[in-house]
């Protein structure tokens, strides 16, 4: 994994081999789902010290999970 650092921010971070990464969506503060990535480079994009776009090369694949089904994931997790 490497970072980059702009004006004492992070401005960008890759992640090579195997990259997975699993981000939580929301929309104006209300959640809205999961999305679990994977691929051979991941790379994170920053701006304003918040996530503003993710790529991912070679071999990629995704889930996307609607937030009702998150919810149900976690609370079978707790029994």
């Amino acid at each position: 994994m490497s970072l980059w650092i702009v004006n004492n921010a992070l401005s960008k971070v890759v992640v090579n081999g195997n990259a997975i990464a699993t981000y939580y969506i929301r929309e104006q503060n209300d959640p809205r789902g999961r999305n679990v990535t994977s691929g051979d480079a991941l790379y994170v994009y920053f701006a304003d010290s918040k996530i503003s776009h993710i790529e991912v090369d070679g071999g990629t694949q995704g889930q996307y999970t609607p937030e009702k089904l998150v919810q149900r994931e976690t609370a079978d997790e707790h029994r």
